[in-house]
């Protein structure tokens, strides 16, 4: 990878909130950070809009992981996470965004 772990975290986290506001932009609606908690379960949301009953979660991949994202696929490895997050949610759709 091109990035080391820690580096590539600190990249995402420095990205997210630019990456959520042209999500924003984009979308015309209003995503804001959240942390929830549901029965045993808790998820840190890097998007929730209650008003259209949607999350987001945000990725800022390296370049094969953003690939796959641009072809209309979510990488494999993160379907987990949005099932545990739409589970905690209580919602019934989830937008993945790629942003590089």
């Amino acid at each position: 990878p091109p990035f080391p772990p820690n580096e590539r975290m600190k990249r995402g986290t420095d990205l997210e909130p630019i990456a959520r506001d042209l999500f924003n932009i984009k979308t015309g609606w209003d995503m804001q950070p959240a942390v929830l908690v549901k029965d045993w379960a808790m998820a840190s949301l890097d998007g929730r809009d209650d008003s259209i009953g949607c999350i987001v979660e945000i990725k800022c991949p390296g370049q094969k992981d953003h690939a796959t994202a641009i072809q209309g696929k979510i990488p494999d490895q993160y379907y987990p996470q949005l099932q545990h997050q739409l589970y905690v949610a209580g919602v019934q759709f989830a937008y993945y965004f790629s942003f590089d």
